[in-house]
């Protein structure tokens, strides 16, 4: 419910079932091939969007150039648990780049997973990682993974040795846990049984206590300085607050009908964003990033990349319009290396560090020879449910 709401506004890139994956694929790949028809025989890789102007408070950056990391950029496979195969998802780094966490196994019954300097432990507690910090504390939920089953989960944090389950203010029915700070305060979106949302703060340090309720919000990034971000259930504006203090709208990008902050550090918070569809596929489905300064207020348009996180520095993380995991810095886009003989396609960039130089993700493994589905008319390939998890170093 809160997601596929959250997705509406802001086209979120989530992991998805295999035949919609292979749509992806399929989409990824023409879409590349046509970008490489346009450059021609060129020898670099480089490809610069089309300019847009610039505006007073809400910026837009001009079409960034694309190009390949640089050779510093290098990608590393996650080791896998014991007796698991694949369908491994990463879904956060903390700020140093020490800690990756991610999950294994079922929608009902998901397996924690942490990796501490690359070797990887299954945690002994059934839930959901969504976020963890320099500590090691993860925060997440139980319950079901899926979509519109909010109600049956509940918000949670992982100390290192025990689950802790975090209080639900009045009304509230369940809901998730998204980011955690370097003090151990948490953030989470709450639904309650009219399926309202209300954004909760927690203070874990001395025992688990609610410190904030704010009705009718989602609660996504939160910063060491206790600044959270989120968006309004009605009309999806992006909003910042801290606790105790009414919630402050955030400015849009000029020509945008939708920006969610998704992540928050230090000065900075980012999120994709959409522009209204005017019935050209290409740029219908164009990735867009909004990124708020949150000490001045200006909010900037970043074309090319969809921006699920930032980091300290302002570096923008997500996915290219041809769906390769990419960061963003000082108006270049670069193109994350994959693993050999894996396509971009399907990919999930899932954190990106306090310094923007580390990020980790999932990339899908190769497809089953022979393995097709169908879409609309025409038979396409079946990605099998093998995700690889990933971190990129010196990116």
């Amino acid at each position: 419910m809160i997601e596929e709401t959250l997705h509406h506004y802001a086209r979120q890139d989530v992991p998805m079932p295999p035949l919609p994956v292979a749509q992806v694929l399929a989409e990824a790949r023409r879409r590349r091939r046509r970008r490489l028809r346009r450059i021609g025989a060129a020898a670099t890789a480089t490809a610069v969007l089309a300019v847009v102007g610039a505006v007073a408070v809400a910026r837009t950056f001009a079409g960034p150039s694309i190009t390949a990391a640089g050779p510093g950029c290098a990608v590393e496979r996650l080791p896998l648990p014991p007796g698991v195969s694949g369908g491994v998802v990463t879904s956060g780094i903390d700020p140093s780049g020490r800690f990756v966490i991610g999950k294994t196994g079922d929608r009902n019954a998901a397996k924690a997973l942490l990796w501490t300097g690359g070797a990887v432990a299954v945690l002994p507690e059934s839930f959901v990682p969504q976020a963890v910090n320099g500590a090691g504390m993860i925060v997440g939920f139980t319950g079901p993974d899926r979509h519109g089953d909010d109600a049956e989960q509940r918000p949670v944090a992982w100390d290192g040795t025990r689950l802790i389950r975090l209080p639900l203010p009045d009304g509230a029915i369940g809901g998730t846990a998204y980011a955690v700070n370097a003090g151990g305060d948490v953030l989470g979106t709450l639904v309650r049984a009219d399926g309202t949302w209300v954004a909760v703060s927690w203070r874990t340090a001395g025992g688990a206590t609610i410190v904030s309720v704010l009705p009718g919000r989602s609660g996504l990034g939160l910063t060491d300085a206790g600044v959270a971000v989120g968006v309004e259930q009605s009309g999806g504006r992006p909003v910042r607050w801290t606790p105790g203090t009414p919630a402050v709208a955030l400015a849009r990008p000029a020509g945008t009908e939708s920006s969610t902050p998704r992540s928050a550090v230090g000065d900075w918070a980012a999120g994709p964003a959409s522009k209204p569809p005017n019935g050209d596929k290409d740029a219908d489905f164009a990735m867009l990033a909004a990124r708020w300064n949150l000490r001045t207020g200006a909010v900037e348009l970043i074309p090319g990349i969809s921006g699920q996180w930032v980091s300290g520095s302002g570096a923008v993380a997500g996915l290219t319009d041809q769906g390769e995991p990419a960061v963003w810095r000082d108006g270049q886009v670069y193109v994350l290396p994959m693993p050999a003989g894996l396509d971009p396609g399907g990919s999930i960039v899932a954190g990106l560090t306090a310094d923007g130089h580390d990020l980790a993700g999932s990339v899908n493994g190769p497809v089953a020879v022979g393995a097709t589905g169908t879409v609309g008319d025409r038979s396409v390939p079946v990605a099998p449910s093998n995700t690889v998890p990933v971190v990129w170093r010196g990116c």
